[in-house]
């Protein structure tokens, strides 16, 4: 991946907007911005920086993350670094990159996995001490009891307690059923503030969908396509393969995200 020239294109909100905009945005970009093609380098300049970080990951977390996952993701944070890297604040790009590469990939481990292992079994012990003392008293036990129940001073107590109510005594992810239906508690949340939570939902998931379903050609190619907007034989140029080729890649991938997906799904491939 780190022979790749990634062009970075400007987002579409910015072409379209009116010319007095634009001339605004253009003395802006001026004065604190770097010009496209040095984005270009410092992307290229930097992937090995991905590459190293995503190691450093992989061995210090507990996560079930494949390397690649890592890398992906950490290419995403490097390019949108690139993207609003600003050149008037005085700071390295290599200290800006660093922490949005690392912030990308954090996000992708937390998805993965938010709760500590740690603060898992505590919160499994904790359950268990209030279901087995609610049957033995028929009532709700008071802290001091489960304190004693768990074998752990009030202090500890407080300390578990309250990490139980960050990862919820009875996980959102849990499987319940209805009717024969599997579900998790979370897909019975309603958010208020969600518009179409389906819709939602599929555009934050979009990118980690493509991350986890594709290849590294595949993922590039998806990525220059829908999120750089290239034409077909612009990536062609840039990966060094046939227009015909990319062309061939990108209906294999849609067909792929299309045997992944229900037809009543058919927005999330477009999302994409």
């Amino acid at each position: 991946m780190e022979n790749f020239m990634i062009p970075i294109t400007e987002p579409n909100d910015v072409r379209h907007r009116g010319a007095g905009d634009r001339k605004k945005q253009d003395r802006k970009r001026r004065g604190a911005c770097i010009d496209i093609n040095k984005r270009n380098s410092l992307v290229e300049q930097y992937l090995p920086l991905v590459r190293t970080i995503a190691l450093d990951m992989c061995a210090s977390t507990t996560a079930n993350v494949e390397y690649d996952d890592l890398v992906s993701v950490g290419v995403f944070g490097l390019i949108d670094s690139a993207r609003s890297y600003d050149t008037s604040r005085n700071v390295k790009f290599s200290t800006y990159c660093k922490c949005r590469i690392r912030g990308a990939m954090l996000d992708e481990l937390r998805n993965l996995d938010w709760v500590p292992r740690l603060t898992r079994q505590r919160n499994n012990k904790l359950r268990k001490a209030v279901m087995s003392l609610e049957s033995q008293l028929d009532r709700k036990p008071s802290s001091e009891e489960l304190a004693a129940e768990m074998n752990v001073d009030m202090k500890e107590f407080k300390k578990i307690s309250g990490d139980s109510d960050i990862a919820n005594v009875m996980s959102i992810d849990n499987t319940i059923s209805d009717d024969g239906q599997s579900q998790t508690q979370h897909d019975t949340i309603e958010n208020p503030r969600a518009s179409d939570p389906v819709e939602e939902l599929q555009r934050k998931d979009s990118r980690n969908f493509i991350v986890k379903s594709l290849n590294k050609l595949e993922r590039m190619i998806v990525t220059l396509y829908y999120y750089e907007q290239l034409t077909m034989r612009q990536i062609g140029e840039t990966l060094n393969i046939s227009e015909s080729r990319v062309s061939q890649i990108h209906t294999e991938v849609l067909q792929h995200l299309r045997q992944r997906v229900s037809s009543n799904d058919e927005r999330f491939i477009l999302a994409i």
